[in-house]
């Protein structure tokens, strides 16, 4: 199994893998999985910021996210968005955030934030991350907002 950055070929793989994450997890949080909004996401993405494991031209794992700029400091910053590995290959999971940080240091990306929704692992993968040496951040709380008829 390997471990690359994905070229457009891959992108049909990446979203099974999403898919297959985000449609419980989000339904948890009264959102709905659009496969649609999900393929334009992907294909806008820069495809450096995400990694895939690749055993036999078949996608098993993705780690993607964001490069952003921290408003406050000027660093640069890579936001997890997804990180998800077929269950049967769980463990190169591993493999796709130790291929991150190094492609984060040779990049001078200063910081990784990744995420752990509460309905998914949470406390396992709280344990986790600190073991790899990342902290607790802060928590995110959502609501639906309900939208008035008239407005």
């Amino acid at each position: 199994m390997i471990v690359r950055h994905p070229e457009p070929k891959d992108y049909e793989g990446i979203k099974a893998l999403i898919e297959c994450f985000y449609k419980d997890s989000l339904n948890a949080y009264g959102m709905t999985f659009d496969s649609r909004s999900l393929m334009q996401y992907i294909s806008n993405l820069q495809e450096s910021s995400f990694v895939i494991t690749d055993q036999e031209g078949q996608v098993h794992g993705c780690l993607g996210g964001q490069i952003i700029e921290q408003a406050c400091t000027n660093e640069k910053t890579y936001q997890e968005i997804v990180w998800f590995v077929n269950p049967l290959n769980r463990s190169c999971g591993m493999k796709l955030l130790r291929h991150l940080e190094k492609w984060c240091a040779r990049n001078r990306i200063q910081r990784i934030v990744m995420a752990s929704m509460h309905n998914s692992m949470h406390e396992r993968l709280d344990h986790f991350y600190q073991l790899m040496g990342y902290r607790p951040m802060e928590t995110h709380y959502i609501k639906g907002i309900q939208h008035a008829a008239n407005v």
